[in-house]
Formats: C-alpha cells, sequence, structure tokens
C-alpha cells in the first residue's frame, strides 16, 4: 500500500524510522544506478566511520560510481542521515569532512536531503539556496567536478513528488537520470514503513 502523500512522507523523518530508511534508500538507489549506467561504471555501497565518544563506532552507508576496475572514484551520492544535520555530533563532523574530500579530490557529489529539521549541510549554502528556492522543505544538491563552486539545486515540497536527479560522470559523458520518486515508493512498501510511521500521531 502506498503512502499517503505524493512525495516525502514526513512521518518517515522521525528518529525511530529515518535511519532505517536511510539504509534502505542507499540499497535501491544503488540498483536503480547500476541499471542506468554506460559501460565503464559501477555503482558500489561504502561506508563512513566515525568514533562516539560514549558509544561504539558507528557506520553509515552511501554510494561510490567508480571505474570498472574500482581504482578511481568518479561520483559519490549521499543520503544525509539524522546525525549528518547534529550540531555537535561527530557524525556531522564525519560528514562534513568527507564533503570536503571529495571537493578537493575533483569528485563529483550528489546529496539528496530528504529532512526538514537540523542544520544546513549541503555544499551549497543557506543563502544562496533560499535565493534559489525561495519556498522548499527538501532539496537536492548536485556539485560536478569542473566547477566545484557552481551547484545545481533542486528544492521541493511535502507534497510534489520527488524530482529526477542527474548524477554526473566523467566530463563528457552523459549525466545518469534516476527517478527518485519509484526508489521511495518501493522503499515504503518492501519495509513496511506503514506499520512504522504510526499515523494516528500528532505531525512530526
Amino acid at each position: 500500500m502506498p503512502s499517503p502523500f505524493p512525495g516525502m512522507d514526513p512521518w518517515l523523518e522521525l528518529s525511530g524510522v529515518f535511519p532505517d530508511l536511510h539504509n534502505s534508500l542507499i540499497t535501491y538507489l544503488r540498483e536503480a544506478i547500476n541499471a542506468a549506467l554506460p559501460a565503464g561504471y559501477v555503482a558500489t555501497t561504502s561506508n563512513r566511520v566515525w568514533i562516539d565518544p560514549v558509544s561504539e563506532p558507528w557506520e553509515e552507508p552511501y554510494l561510490e560510481i567508480v571505474s570498472n576496475d574500482g581504482d578511481r572514484l568518479v561520483t559519490a551520492i549521499e543520503v544525509l542521515s539524522l546525525s549528518n544535520k547534529k550540531p555537535g555530533d561527530s557524525g556531522r563532523s564525519s560528514y562534513l569532512q568527507k564533503q570536503n574530500e571529495f571537493r578537493r579530490g575533483g569528485v563529483n557529489l550528489v546529496e539528496i536531503d530528504l529532512l526538514r529539521g537540523g542544520t544546513h549541510t549541503t555544499v551549497v549554502s543557506l543563502e544562496r539556496l533560499r535565493k534559489l528556492v525561495p519556498t522548499y522543505d527538501y532539496h537536492i544538491c548536485v556539485t560536478a567536478v569542473g566547477d566545484p563552486n557552481h551547484c545545481q539545486v533542486r528544492g521541493f515540497r511535502m507534497m510534489d513528488r520527488l524530482p529526477a536527479i542527474h548524477v554526473p560522470l566523467d566530463p563528457g559523458i552523459r549525466p545518469v537520470i534516476i527517478e527518485l520518486q519509484p526508489i521511495l515508493d518501493r522503499v515504503y512498501d518492501t519495509g513496511k514503513y506503514r506499520r512504522l510511521a504510526k499515523y494516528d500521531r500528532k505531525t512530526p
């Protein structure tokens, strides 16, 4: 049964639901990207690891598009997590460090922010984001190699269907277009999130 929302479901942002949704999105995004990639590229899952002083090490998955031999990282795809947007969290520090490494290393970066709360985190500045997209709940930021200071931004509202993303590859290679809404719909159905969302609660 589909979500009662046409796009992102705000109940999926709850702390007891979103971490599992995050991991599922990574899995199905990988599948969709690999089905669309031209010869010479493959999407793989990688993990960012950080240490929280008061707990065990944390791991957070993201996607890498690499050359077929796996020797060259071309594009990173991130679905922002709750910890990535929480000030003072080790997960945020780890994310921002990796974000900077991607940019300095000449790696394309796709950032998908499906969380309304938390501190602004994507490469595009908050000031520029608000100028480009005056009204939004969620957004996608794509930073392509060759122009690291220019971000392609797509903002959308809660009642909008999730947009397609253009995933950049090497210069001269056409970006791969991935439709996000069917992926979220599939994740919602297979993850039984209707049972977890508890729609009888107040709006999160």
